[in-house]
């Protein structure tokens, strides 16, 4: 068994570092901002400090030196300005706003230069969203779970991993989940299958999937593995229906970045899940994994949710917000229970289980 005491200890470290990242930020409030990278993830911090915080950015710095000088969100990108401006240090706050493995490379690099004035963004908004995490806290179904959710938001305050509890079965990590035995299935953000095959082999072919995969060669590779699968084991008809589409609130066609190249964009087809399902049977487990348009999904099925209360295993660590507002949103659909387990030694990865 897992000591209360533990969790209730760890949310106070957490509170305490919450505290202290806010008084440092409120320490720079006078400086001029600058973001450091230039991909999805800082375009949409930049937003957020801009439409949450009323803070505007002046510029962007990347270590691509081809984009020195070049615009984004109609601010210049510089390539390591520090070394044009001998103030630059003293009068910017640097906002590095990247994955924690890419964060941990440019802290390195500011530190060598001597810039000191630098906040981490997600360690920014998950000090300054700490009273949510403490009422989305107080839902979760079991004390694995509080430990898990609170060690995962020391280490997006403090770039520490230790108080992660890293578990196997990545979707399969609840007992709830375990074994999906004739459910009839979404996979929004099937990539190349490998949670089909599993939902397939843990039920040996007693299950319906509905996988949904939006880029192009994920697509083909889930297509190949999909025929293997059905030589493999014997469904019915139709059991795995594959759409070359996205998941989100409505169903349209949407430009957005391309995750893993700057500055690309991609236009796919999205469906709504309460339009996909309107004249079919409807779905009883939903996995979802679609880099941040994970509420938009459920805003998508509300009306499934709410009339048909599936069990949902979803992500929620691709922004900060997540961590609150996914659980927020579900529970007032539906009386959820939740948890929580970390499937990576660190905050990427992090699931929400939640069921009736």
């Amino acid at each position: 068994m897992y000591d209360s005491i533990g969790s209730q200890a760890l949310e106070k470290l957490c509170e305490r570092e919450s505290y202290w990242l806010r008084k440092k930020a409120e320490s720079l409030k006078d400086k001029k901002i600058a973001i450091f990278t230039t991909g999805p993830m800082a375009v949409a911090f930049y937003h957020t400090l801009l439409n949450d915080y009323g803070m505007e950015a002046e510029l962007f710095i990347d270590n691509n030196i081809a984009l020195n000088g070049t615009l984004i969100c109609e601010k210049p990108i510089l390539f390591e300005p520090w070394k044009e401006n001998a103030l630059f240090q003293d009068e910017y706050v640097i906002f590095v706003a990247t994955s924690q493995r890419f964060f941990r490379q440019i802290r390195t690099q500011l530190e060598v230069v001597g810039c000191i004035n630098y906040i981490y963004s997600w360690a920014f908004e998950a000090a300054h969203l700490f009273g949510q995490y403490q009422k989305m806290a107080k839902l979760l179904d079991d004390e694995l779970s509080v430990l898990s959710y609170w060690g995962t938001i020391y280490d997006l305050l403090v770039d520490d991993n230790q108080f992660i509890i890293p578990c196997e079965n990545s979707y399969f990590g609840h007992k709830e989940f375990q074994y999906p035995l004739n459910h009839i299935v979404v996979d929004a953000g099937a990539t190349n299958g490998e949670q089909v095959e599993e939902y397939v082999r843990r039920t040996q072919g007693y299950i319906e999937i509905h996988a949904f995969e939006p880029d192009e060669q994920l697509y083909s590779k889930l297509a190949k593995r999909i025929q293997r699968l059905t030589d493999e084991y014997t469904f019915k008809e139709d059991a795995i229906k594959i759409v070359e589409a996205g998941v989100g609130k409505k169903t349209e066609r949407i430009t957005i970045p391309h995750v893993g190249r700057d500055h690309a964009e991609v236009n796919l087809q999205v469906y709504s899940l309460d339009d996909y399902f309107h004249d079919k049977e409807p779905f009883t487990l939903l996995k979802a994994d679609i880099e941040g348009m994970e509420l938009d999904l459920l805003m998508g099925a509300e009306k499934m949710i709410e009339q048909y209360r599936p069990h949902i295993t979803i992500r929620i660590y691709h922004s900060a917000k997540d961590f609150y507002r996914i659980m927020d949103y579900l529970q007032k659909l539906a009386p959820y229970k939740f948890a929580v387990r970390n499937h990576l030694n660190g905050y990427e990865d992090t699931t929400l289980y939640c069921w009736l």
